[in-house]
């Protein structure tokens, strides 16, 4: 058998019978007493074969523990199958190489793990992790999620953590131009792709909240639909809402972009846009990319401007935002319009 590999058996039928439980019968799940986050071990279920409850129990093997302990004749399976045959590649499993030990084991005859499937250990396998009710992912661990689904077979820690650590948060990487991600080593396209479609999703949530509720009844939701849409872009973008006379969002349009620290904007534009679109009132909005949102004194003179001149036309500006990645701040809120 060494010398000529048996072919791969092919499953012409499934037999299901129903069988008597044996050991516990029942379970409960209850919120973790553990602060942090910690890795665990669980041990394998009832259908746990001899030889392999042997490895679960002994601590001195590298399969101590581990929660994904099979062979072939025994489970469990935690793997899913895209199509027939039930090999590897088709399965879930296909993104975790073997380690050298356990492709050993594969690739054996004589070896009860020959091509099952799922074979994995601790070191080259998937894990399991317990997170205490309520806590929340740290930045890196989003990511890491995220990043897992684009690129297969490989530990995407260290490449979530570089991303953390160059753009700062998971706010940023999200909403990082796509040049600048390309300049990240191990960071092909089809990840750029994954981020900066969570980015556009986001901003359709945001939005959507927006659209389904009255603007002023609604401030939180414009507060949050700014952030979302530009409090980590990286230069200043002006933008105005176009609401109608019971303050529906009409339009949301982008008016200008500009450099890190200042963005030109065209009073007399605005006012112009606004009635094109048979606005009623505005809400003004602009981002600072150092994440301060202190309204400069060129931000007040600018407000008044588009003020004055919509005035005459029964056009009411209502606020002025600015967001940043350290908050926001309100003209109206600080009784400067």
């Amino acid at each position: 058998m060494r010398a000529e590999t048996p072919p791969l058996a092919r499953i012409d039928s499934i037999v299901v019978k129903e069988l008597e439980a044996t050991g516990e019968v029942g379970f409960r799940i209850v919120a973790s007493e553990v602060l942090g986050r910690v890795s665990t071990g669980i041990p394998a279920d009832a259908a746990t074969c001899a030889d392999c409850l042997r490895e679960l129990l002994d601590l001195n093997d590298r399969r101590s523990r581990y929660p994904f302990l099979n062979c072939t004749n025994c489970g469990p399976r935690f793997t899913i199958t895209r199509s027939i045959p039930y090999d590897r590649p088709q399965t879930s499993m296909a993104r975790f190489k073997m380690c050298p030990q356990c492709q050993a084991e594969y690739d054996d005859p004589l070896n009860r793990r020959f091509h099952a499937q799922p074979n994995a250990c601790a070191v080259c396998g998937p894990s399991l992790e317990l997170v205490p009710s309520g806590a929340a992912l740290a930045d890196y661990e989003l990511l890491e999620l995220l990043l897992f689904r684009a690129i297969a077979r490989r530990d995407v820690k260290p490449l979530a953590k570089a991303l953390i650590a160059r753009f700062g948060s998971f706010s940023e990487v999200i909403a990082a131009r796509p040049e600048r991600l390309r300049e990240i080593d191990g960071l092909g396209e089809a990840a750029i792709c994954e981020i900066k479609l969570v980015e556009a999703a986001a901003r359709k949530l945001a939005r959507g909240a927006l659209e389904k509720r009255t603007v002023l009844s609604s401030f939180v939701e414009v507060i949050d639909y700014c952030r979302t849409a530009m409090a980590y872009a990286e230069r200043e973008e002006f933008r105005v809402l176009f609401l109608d006379k019971r303050n529906g969002l009409i339009a949301d349009e982008v008016q200008g972009v500009g450099t890190v620290d200042h963005t030109p904007v065209y009073p007399r534009e605005v006012v112009r846009r606004a009635l094109e679109l048979g606005s009623c009132a505005l809400i003004l909005a602009h981002n600072h990319p150092s994440g301060d949102p202190t309204p400069s004194t060129a931000d007040i003179r600018m407000t008044h401007d588009i003020i004055n001149i919509a005035q005459p036309f029964g056009i009411v500006v209502h606020d002025h935002l600015i967001v940043g990645r350290n908050g926001h701040s309100s003209l109206k809120g600080l009784k400067m319009i």
